[in-house]
C-alpha cells in the first residue's frame, strides 16, 4: 500500500506540475495574442492616419487647384471684359470721329451751298431786287 501511496502522490505531483506548464504555456500564448493585437492595432491606426493624411492631402490639393481654376477664370473673365471695354471705347471713338468729320463734311457743304446761293442773290440784285438780293450776298460771304 505503500507503494500504491507513493505512486499515487507521484502521479498527483506529475499531473500538478502538468497543470502548471499548461498555464505557463497559455499565458505566453496569451501575452503573444495581445501583442500581436497591439501590432495590428497599430497598425490600422497607423494605415487609418496614412489614409486621412492622405485624403486631407488630395482635399487640400483639389481646392487649390479648385482656387487656381477659379482664379484664372476670374483672370480670363477680367481679361475679356477689359478687352470688350477697349473695343466698346475705341468703337465708340471711331463713331465719334466718324459723326465728327460727317458733320464737318455737312458744314462744308452748307457753307458751299449758302455760299453758291449767296452769290447768286447777289446777281439777282444788280438785276431787280436789289436789297433782298445784297442780303443773300452777305449771308454767303459769311
Amino acid at each position: 500500500m505503500k507503494k500504491l501511496h507513493i505512486l499515487l502522490i507521484l502521479a498527483l505531483s506529475l499531473f500538478f506540475a502538468g497543470q502548471s506548464l499548461a498555464s505557463q504555456g497559455m499565458t505566453q500564448d496569451q501575452l503573444k495574442t495581445q501583442d500581436q493585437l497591439k501590432t495590428q492595432d497599430q497598425l490600422k491606426t497607423q494605415d487609418q492616419l496614412q489614409t486621412q493624411d492622405q485624403l486631407q492631402t488630395q482635399d487640400q490639393l483639389q481646392t487649390q487647384d479648385q482656387l487656381q481654376t477659379q482664379d484664372q477664370l476670374k483672370t480670363q473673365d477680367q481679361l475679356k471684359t477689359q478687352d470688350q471695354l477697349q473695343t466698346q471705347d475705341q468703337l465708340q471713338t471711331q463713331d465719334q470721329l466718324k459723326t465728327q468729320d460727317q458733320l464737318k463734311t455737312q458744314d462744308q457743304l452748307n457753307g458751299q451751298d449758302n455760299g453758291g446761293q449767296g452769290g447768286q442773290g447777289g446777281q439777282g440784285g444788280q438785276g431787280g431786287q436789289g436789297g433782298q438780293g445784297g442780303q443773300g450776298g452777305q449771308g454767303g460771304k459769311q
